[in-house]
C-alpha cells in the first residue's frame, strides 16, 4: 500500500500507524477509515481522541455508531466519522455537501487524501504532479 502523502502533524501519522496495527496493513478496506479517524481531535497538536477511536476500531469491524455517539459532538468530527464509515462500507450513507461543509481546509485535505487511499488511480501520478506534497 502506498502511504498517504499528507499528515496534519506527527500525531496524525502515529495515530494512523496505531490503527493499522490493530487490523494490519494487509486489510486495505480499513486504510482510508483509519487515516480519517486518526485525525480526529489532533488540531491542538496533541494525539487527539485516538484512545476513544481505538476502543471502537475493532479487529475486522469499526463501530461507527459508537464513534458518532462518543466523538460526534463537533460538526467536523461528525463529518469525518461519517466519511470514514462510508469509505469503509458504502451502505453507511454520507452526503458529500454535508460532509465537506463543516470541515476547514485542513480536514478537507484529510478527506481528499482518504479518497486517494481508497481510489488510488490518481495518486499513482501524484508525485509527478505535486512533488513537494510529502508529509
Amino acid at each position: 500500500m502506498r502511504k498517504p502523502v499528507y499528515f496534519i502533524n506527527k500525531y496524525h501519522k502515529s495515530n494512523y500507524q496505531r490503527l493499522l496495527k490493530i487490523n494490519g496493513p494487509d486489510k486495505p478496506e480499513f486504510n482510508a477509515s483509519a487515516y480519517i479517524l486518526a485525525s480526529i481531535g489532533i488540531m491542538q497538536d496533541t494525539e487527539g481522541d485516538i484512545a476513544n477511536v481505538e476502543k471502537h476500531f475493532l479487529h475486522n469491524h469499526i463501530d461507527y455508531e459508537a464513534l458518532l455517539t462518543t466523538l460526534g459532538n463537533n460538526p467536523s468530527d461528525r463529518a469525518l466519522i461519517k466519511l470514514a464509515a462510508n469509505l469503509f462500507d458504502s451502505n453507511n450513507y454520507a452526503n458529500v455537501s454535508l460532509t465537506f461543509a463543516p470541515m476547514d481546509d485542513i480536514y478537507q485535505a484529510v478527506a481528499y487524501q482518504a479518497l486517494l487511499l481508497q481510489y488510488p488511480s490518481f495518486s499513482k501520478t501524484w508525485d509527478s504532479r505535486y512533488p513537494y506534497s510529502h508529509g
